[in-house]
């Protein structure tokens, strides 16, 4: 079931992947290791259609992978501090502080499909355990 995700940004679509084995398992790895609750959901921004800035409030922070990207391609992501400055990031798989910063993503050619996992806790702290986790 696919569900258009707010006012703010009226062309994001969202829709649960209970239904994936391969994501549930994910999902489950992420909320023992980090010890809080972790949401997983995909999200599809059209071709063509940028999603606003905004500032997250229904999670923390968040590890996004893009599904839909060749080999090496990267996307953007703008954050903004509190005097608006923007920084551009470029990822595949990363975390991200979604709760802590305002943020857009630009308009691609290509349609642009993301597995979201939404965390509860602090990005400081998913930051953390996830450095344990990779140095142990």
């Amino acid at each position: 079931k696919i569900e258009y995700d707010s006012k703010l940004n009226p062309y994001w679509k969202k829709y649960s992947l209970d239904g994936c084995q391969q994501v549930q398992e994910l999902n489950q790895f992420y909320t023992d290791l980090l010890g809080c609750k972790v949401t997983p959901l995909c999200y599809i921004q059209p071709a063509g259609y940028s999603i606003n800035k905004h500032i997250d409030t229904s999670c923390k922070a968040s590890i996004n992978i893009l599904l839909n990207q060749t080999t090496g391609a990267q996307q953007p992501v703008h954050f903004y501090d509190e005097e608006d400055n923007r920084y551009v990031y470029f990822y595949r798989c990363a975390l991200l502080n979604v709760g802590g910063y305002y943020h857009e993503v630009p308009a691609s050619p290509k349609e642009r499909r993301t597995v979201r996992f939404a965390i509860q806790t602090s990005f400081e702290d998913a930051r953390t355990k996830l450095k344990e986790f990779m140095n142990a």
